[in-house]
């Protein structure tokens, strides 16, 4: 019959030493940031489309982004990323025009800057 080797206070460290080790290593998507800022007549202070506009990015849920505002995507996947920009009214001009495509690199935060203007 054979007995199981018996397990020391030595080896079970150890193997707590490389579980922790491995929980520490880099994810395996790499990940990198985006900043989305939005400024519609800022300069002049007159804005026409006051109820501001929808961003979405990789055809996820759009959320409500303000004529002069800021939205950070702290974490993305590297690669190429599509952001739509909607609700904007027909009197209003900006660009880049949507869809926009940025790309994120690893580690890297993209910051992307809708500017228009409306009549």
């Amino acid at each position: 019959m054979r007995t199981a080797p018996l397990l020391t206070i030595g080896s079970l460290a150890a193997g707590a030493a490389v579980s922790l080790i491995a929980a520490c290593q880099e994810p395996a998507v790499p990940t990198g940031a985006l900043q989305v800022n939005v400024s519609v007549n800022a300069s002049a202070r007159v804005v026409e489309d006051t109820d501001g506009f929808f961003l979405a990015i990789d055809g996820g849920n759009p959320q409500h982004i303000a004529v002069v505002d800021s939205v950070p995507f702290p974490l993305l996947s590297a690669g190429q990323h599509r952001l739509d920009l909607t609700d904007v009214r027909s009197t209003c001009s900006i660009s880049p025009s949507s869809p926009a495509f940025v790309v994120v690199q690893r580690d890297t935060v993209v910051r992307v800057l809708f500017l228009g203007s409306c009549q």
